[in-house]
């Protein structure tokens, strides 16, 4: 190989690096967020009433799509969930108890990636409220035995009024990457609490350590087989996960999981 072999050579491996990382660097940033079933299906396990285990009552499960696209700048690119997709499923009627649960909104809670509790808000079948203020007080959804439950929830911070429609609505994500960000450039916080920030956002983009929320559940039973109404509160802790992926998770022989 001569002089000018090697030049070109060089050439050619230079503009492929450069077209592999322009193509790298224009693919959208994307997570998927998980849900900890197996924790719940552990305190539902280990959680009686009226003599029966929590599992033998309820089911509980979320629905994700399998990746959402995230902002580390700007929120209105950024389309992780603003709402959780609830599902619970009362299976008490496979036992010999009438038991019927209600779902308290009020006595719940969904926390952010600083796990500051936040009230949680029932929204109705179009994730949003048809008012202009966030209620006072919300009513328990019953759930009777045999019959299931769907709806969405969302932190009631979250909500925004949209003037011309007269509606309430989620328009800022669960986990707000966004404002991480920003918070964590803000020279009027603490320069500690600016470091934790950043150090937590460098480890969630590399794929090291992913970014949590709770949703604190509360969950009223009652057992009216005997005639006699007795009533508890049981709370149920929902953990979730969000993992920023790979840029090669987005290739087209990647199966997303």
């Amino acid at each position: 190989m001569n002089e000018l072999d090697v030049i070109i050579v060089v050439i050619f491996l230079i503009i492929t690096t450069y077209v592999v990382m322009q193509a790298i660097s224009s693919v959208d940033k994307q997570v998927k967020i998980d849900f900890d079933s197996k924790g719940v299906e552990q305190q539902l396990e280990a959680k009686q009433f009226s003599g029966l285990s929590l599992k033998d009552i309820v089911k509980i499960g979320f629905k994700f799509d399998s990746r959402y696209k995230y902002s580390m700048d700007k929120v209105e690119d950024d389309k992780t969930p603003r709402s959780l997709a609830l599902s619970i499923e009362n299976v008490s009627n496979k036992t010999d108890r009438e038991i019927y649960l209600y779902i308290y909104w009020d006595k719940s809670t969904l926390t952010d990636h600083e796990n500051e509790s936040r009230r949680v808000i029932h929204l109705d079948g179009n994730k949003q409220l048809t008012d202009l203020i966030p209620p006072k007080t919300q009513l328990p959804s019953p759930v009777s035995p045999g019959m299931k439950f769907g709806g969405n929830l969302t932190a009631e911070e979250l909500l925004k009024l949209d003037e011309a429609k007269k509606i309430l609505e989620p328009t800022t994500p669960i986990l707000n990457i966004s404002k991480i960000k920003a918070t964590s450039k803000n020279k009027k916080v603490p320069k500690n609490v600016r470091e934790a920030l950043e150090k937590k956002l460098s480890a969630f983009e590399d794929g090291d350590k992913p970014l949590k929320f709770t949703l604190l559940l509360m969950l009223q039973l009652r057992d009216l087989t005997d005639n006699v109404a007795i009533e508890e509160f049981r709370s149920i802790r929902c953990d979730f996960t969000m993992t920023a992926m790979p840029w090669h998770d987005q290739l087209p022989w990647n199966p997303k999981k």
